[in-house]
């Protein structure tokens, strides 16, 4: 691998002098434990480091990653329609979501909710 190229896996940039494992959870939607599975499956030791994979290792992670999980962009934008679909249906949750109040069970004190309200007041994009 070149020095001077930063290696990219799904648009993001991993630091070179990280292993790859570690930088792998860099990707939004692969923490540490699913970033070692990605690497054992691919055939890469747990200690290398980023700057020390070769081109076809890049392209193995980066189509394996693709091929089995749901990360960045595409997992943003499903997380942002199931909660659409929440409100939409006026479950419990899609009410909390719409008031900006904690769903888990968490104390909510109302100046905490009412902090960002004025700025869903003003979305006319939906209706």
């Amino acid at each position: 691998l070149d020095s001077n190229k930063m290696v990219q896996i799904n648009r993001v940039s991993l630091p070179d002098h990280q292993c790859v494992y570690n930088a792998l959870s860099r990707i939004f939607g692969l923490g540490p434990a699913t970033s070692l599975a990605v690497i054992e499956s691919c055939g890469i030791s747990k200690g290398v480091r980023v700057r020390d994979l070769k081109e076809n290792h890049i392209t193995q992670l980066s189509q394996f990653i693709q091929d089995n999980y749901v990360t960045e962009d595409n997992l943003k934008r499903k997380i942002r329609q199931d909660i659409v679909a929440k409100v939409d249906m006026k479950s419990w949750e899609g009410i909390r979501h719409k008031l900006g109040l904690g769903l888990r069970g968490n104390a909510s004190n109302m100046k905490t909710g009412k902090k960002l309200r004025f700025l869903e007041m003003y979305d006319v994009s939906r209706k």
